[in-house]
């Protein structure tokens, strides 16, 4: 403990200092998935759907576009591959199972009819533990939604 007042006082400033200062930068290579990577034929039809599961548009690199769950973060999305780029890398559409989770699967059915996804059924609930849903996003991939049971 600081024996002066001014020491106090430099104490003090100190923790403040380092409470307000920014948080550091995310390490893009931290260990982990960094992402899924998925063909798609349009960019922007991928980016309607998935944003209306909840995702953001993130980094577009012209070959590749990222899909994020929050802005600024390396390890939560999708990577879209354009055709060209999954053309090269033999990749196939459709050929992926993504499953995603979110606080209400019904709200998220009814937005993506609303957008004109007609194929979307209503949601199941899977047992007494979750909320289901399986669709196919415009690439024909798997996606599974899964969320709490609606309350009662």
């Amino acid at each position: 403990m600081p024996k002066t007042p001014a020491a106090l006082l430099a104490l003090l400033a100190t923790i403040a200092l380092a409470a307000a200062a920014p948080a550091p930068a995310q390490n893009p290579f931290t260990p982990g998935m960094r992402s899924i990577k998925i063909a798609v034929k349009d960019f922007q039809k991928s980016i309607a759907f998935y944003t209306a599961l909840g995702m953001k548009p993130g980094t577009n690199r012209g070959a590749t576009w990222d899909l994020v769950w929050e802005a600024g973060s390396y390890n939560s999305g999708i990577l879209m591959a354009s055709p060209d780029y999954a053309k090269n890398a033999k990749m196939a559409w459709g050929g992926t199972y993504i499953m995603v989770t979110t606080p209400d699967v019904k709200a998220v059915a009814d937005k993506l009819r609303s957008q004109g996804y007609p194929d979307v059924a209503e949601p199941r609930a899977m047992g007494t533990l979750a909320t289901v849903l399986m669709l196919r996003d415009p690439d024909g991939n798997q996606v599974e939604l899964l969320g709490p049971l609606p309350a009662k």
